[in-house]
Order: structure tokens, then sequence, then C-alpha cells
């Protein structure tokens, strides 16, 4: 099910900022930067027949829990009317979706994300637009993280920060690295047969 909100009820601080490695169309390639200009006024127009593909591959894989279009019923046979979306994971498996008709309503259609792995690639095919029109007009695209990613991915950040920062002050000798130096102070000696309390191998 195609599930449509408003642009005034968008929550965009939920959204990932689109950082991007590509974004790209098979037709009409100049105007795909008012796709992520978060300005409903201005929009990317086609200017081939169906079906219409955008393009989107971000700078690092991120969970996805949903893909937004924006379309404007003011368009015409200029809005789309069928949309597949075509999610790719890292490793190349892909999970591709049709939702229902986006009828002629004004602002965003959901498409919830099938995966819950890391999508490395997001592709927009228009299948087909209203009253049979060829060329096709996007106001905006924008992608929903799943709650709690971007808080686990900076908790992750830091405790690799704290790992590093923990082999940099470990004594060489634990590594292996230099055999001749001195036993490092962290190894208890055993005194009078009493086991020590922790010992480092």
């Amino acid at each position: 099910m195609l599930e449509f909100i408003s642009f005034s009820s968008l929550s965009l601080s939920s959204m990932y900022p689109l950082s991007l490695d590509e974004l790209s169309a098979n037709s009409s390639t100049g105007s795909l930067g008012s796709l992520i200009d978060s300005n409903q006024s201005s929009y990317w127009q086609s200017n081939l027949s169906c079906p219409h593909k955008i393009f989107i591959k971000f700078s690092r894989p991120i969970f996805v829990k949903s893909f937004y279009v924006h379309t404007s019923n003011g368009d015409g046979n200029y809005q789309p009317d069928r949309l597949k979306i075509t999610f790719s994971e890292e490793g190349g498996v892909e999970h591709a979706t049709t939702p229902d008709s986006t009828a002629r309503n004004d602002g965003w259609s959901v498409i919830p994300c099938p995966s819950r792995r890391k999508i490395e690639r997001i592709e927009l095919s228009i299948e087909s637009n209203h009253d049979g029109g060829c060329d096709c007009r996007v106001r905006n695209i924008a992608v929903e993280q799943l709650k709690g990613v971007l808080e686990e991915d900076k908790k992750q950040i830091h405790l690799k920060s704290l790992a590093k920062d923990f082999l940099k002050i470990i004594p060489s000798v634990i590594l292996g690295k230099d055999e001749k130096e001195e036993k490092p102070q962290l190894i208890a000696e055993e005194k009078e047969g009493i086991p020590p309390d922790c010992s480092v191998k």
C-alpha cells in the first residue's frame, strides 16, 4: 500500500541528509539538483518516453526505512502514475517494489524499504504518467533511516575511537613487536607461590 503525506506534515528532521556518491538519470540530467534542494516549486523533468529512471548511490551504505517521492497534481500529464523502486543492498541483492498508483495527490509518496540490511543504491523507475503523458516531473526525493540507526552509528564510531586509543597505550611487548624490552608492569609476578591477581599474555 502506498501512503501519502502532505509536505507540511513531513518532518525533515528524521530524513537522512542525502550525501550521495551518484545522482543520475537516463535523461535530462541538468535539473537533477532540484530533486534534493527541498524546494517544491522547482522540479526535475525528463525528456524521454517512459520508463524514466533516477539512480541514487549513497556515499556510504545506510539502513533505509522509507523512500519518499514528492509530486504535484498541478503537473497534469507530467505527474507520475506508476512507480517501481529497487533497493540494492551491499553485495548486490536487490529488492524491487511496485506501489499502487500515485493517483492525483499533491505531496509525498512513502515507499517502505522491504530490506533490513544496509542499502547502497536506490533506483526510481517511473513506469507511466497520468493521462498517457511522455515526459514526467518529480519535485523532490528524500530518504528516512530506521529509527535509532544514527545513534548506533555514533556509538560504534566512539567505540572504535576508544579501541584505537587503547592500542596506542599498550606496550609494544604485549603486541609482540619487541621481545627484548622489559616485561610490562601490567603482568603481576608470582611471589612465594601465590598466583598473581592478573596476567597479560
